[in-house]
């Protein structure tokens, strides 16, 4: 084994090169959310948070990729078609309507109206700000 500095350097510079693409390509694949925190926050939107937490320990997934406006149209028809017209609960599903994983055999619970507008334009804010587009995966975790 020679011990060239030119080499070592060459080797060490290769080295963390690697590791900050890789980096690079797990911080595109997991987006943490803004504050390490998650779109349903348990101060803001209590019921959502609570049914997020309660789909997750029950096998839903934690992270999730955003899906395309036709997907989902029809995955908020799967998830929650069913809901009765003039209920005084919105109907809320998990994984969330905006995703690949959302839609038939989502976690659906009824949470206050106030609550799902809360928490929908929370989900918009944080896909324009965390720059998450369709096809990216984000990790959800609740606060």
């Amino acid at each position: 084994m020679r011990n060239d500095p030119g080499q070592l350097a060459a080797e060490l510079t290769l080295a963390l090169l690697l590791l900050a693409v890789a980096g690079l390509l797990l911080s595109r694949m997991l987006r943490a959310l803004p504050g390490g925190g998650g779109v349903a926050e348990s101060k803001k939107t209590p019921a959502i948070a609570a049914h997020v937490r309660a789909a997750q320990a029950a096998g839903q997934p934690r992270v999730l990729t955003r899906a395309s406006g036709a997907r989902q149209r029809a995955n908020r028809r799967a998830a929650c078609g069913h809901w009765p017209q003039g209920s005084p609960l919105s109907c809320d599903e998990y994984p969330f309507a905006s995703t690949h994983q959302g839609g038939r055999g989502a976690s659906t619970a009824g949470v206050p109206k106030v609550e799902q507008r809360r928490q929908g334009g929370e989900l918009r804010a944080f896909y324009a700000k965390a720059k998450v587009k369709v096809g990216d995966q984000f990790l959800v975790v609740v606060r």
